[in-house]
């Protein structure tokens, strides 16, 4: 054969991959992904009454009940409900469903300031019920002398973790029939109740320390209650705990329950514990902090230690651990750190096996499903890095001119 003859068997004129099409392949990818999951929904669908029962044991744990409701005011009217904690366990117990935040585009604004576009959605895959709610997140984070730009992106992925979450919960809410809302927070309170119930002196004297440990003296929350320490009673240690979330999870203000207190006679202007955490946050940097040395040597099986020395158990341990990983996720973009992740998932599955029999499957379930997205995240990160070194100009490659 003839050496400027083409061998015909050979195809040498293949077309470079473009961007537009590698978009196309991963949105039909999704759809596919999401056509089977709906699918499969519909051939085994949940079982009304067995996820009532796992709603219902889930709403037994005391850790869980604990975080599992707000309450603020509006308007003069007292306003409760689920919080973002319980959501994300009913959902979990009602099976069949999938949620997800997903950062849709980065930009700037006329003034400059960086935004994210950010989705959020709940999707019953069983009945094929979607609520989504898209909203934009200004990359500025606001404090009482104006505020500033938010360029580092651990901090702009906590905004947009804060922010999203009500939404996230909003979503699911909507998604999920008002009735099983309406016996997980009696569940719940009933929970409360018989677990406070349980040496109340002891658990009231507790609770004043979680009010004192946000810069709440005790003297304010008894003057709120309009009688002494001794006689709170089961069912006001609850609404304390309910008050307690919604100051922590930023659904109202101190002032809102306490509007004679001041910085003046706040344990003598102590900062808050949420404060404490975000500065210490800064000040350990950013996308460093989870490999911060911790002095875990008196942690029980079920709790985790944060790097800021905080200890938690339970349900909220194996939550603040899928924070964590979710942290080394995101700042992780060649894949490079998959093995811290591993790591804390091996954690968090020995912190749900601890768990009651009622709560294990679930969280199990839960930690599982997010252990493989990393790794599908991680494989794919490691293929870009891989394709973008063998793409890379002769001239920057070693033993390039």
């Amino acid at each position: 054969m003839n050496a400027n003859t083409k061998n015909p068997l050979v195809k040498t004129d293949t077309a470079p991959v473009t961007q537009s099409s590698q978009i196309a392949l991963s949105s039909n990818k999704a759809l596919a992904e999401i056509q089977s999951m709906i699918t499969i929904a519909r051939q085994y669908p949940r079982d009304v009454n067995s996820a009532l029962e796992e709603i219902n044991g889930a709403c037994r744990s005391v850790t869980l009940a604990e975080q599992a409701v707000y309450e603020y005011v509006r308007g003069g009217s007292m306003i409760s409900g689920p919080s973002i904690r319980l959501a994300e366990a009913v959902s979990i117990a009602w099976g069949n469903m999938i949620t997800a935040v997903q950062e849709v585009e980065q930009g700037k604004d006329a003034n400059g300031v960086g935004y994210s576009d950010v989705i959020v959605y709940s999707w019953d895959l069983q009945k094929n019920i979607k609520k989504p709610y898209e909203f934009r997140v200004p990359h500025w984070r606001h404090t009482s002398n104006g505020g500033y730009p938010l360029t580092n992106q651990r901090d702009i992925f906590e905004l947009i973790a804060s922010l999203a979450s009500r939404r996230l919960r909003n979503c699911i809410i909507a998604t999920i029939p008002g009735w099983i809302w309406e016996q997980a927070v009696i569940q719940c309170d009933r929970t409360l109740v018989e677990s406070y119930d349980e040496d109340p002196p002891r658990r009231a004297a507790k609770m004043l320390e979680a009010y004192e440990s946000i810069g709440i003296p005790a003297g304010a929350v008894l003057q709120m209650l309009q009688h002494g320490q001794d006689a709170i009673t089961p069912r006001e240690l609850a609404r304390l705990r309910r008050i307690y979330v919604s100051i922590v999870d930023g659904f109202a203000p101190i002032k809102q329950y306490f509007p004679d207190l001041s910085s003046a006679n706040t344990q003598d202007g102590k900062l808050s514990k949420l404060d404490e955490l975000r500065s210490r946050r800064k000040k350990n940097g950013s996308g460093k902090g989870h490999e911060k040395s911790v002095d875990t040597g008196n942690i029980a099986p079920d709790e985790y230690m944060d790097t800021n020395g905080e200890v938690f158990k339970g349900i909220s341990a194996i939550s603040k651990i899928i924070d964590a990983a979710q942290d080394i996720s995101s700042a992780d973009e060649t894949g490079a750190d998959q093995e811290k992740i591993d790591k804390l998932m091996t954690s968090a599955k020995n912190i749900a096996r601890t768990l009651p029999k009622s709560e294990q499957k679930a969280q199990l379930a839960s930690i599982q499903e997010f252990h493989k997205e990393t790794l599908s995240l991680t494989l794919s990160r490691r293929k870009a890095a891989a394709a973008a070194e063998h793409q890379q100009p002769a001239d920057q490659q070693p033993g390039g001119e």
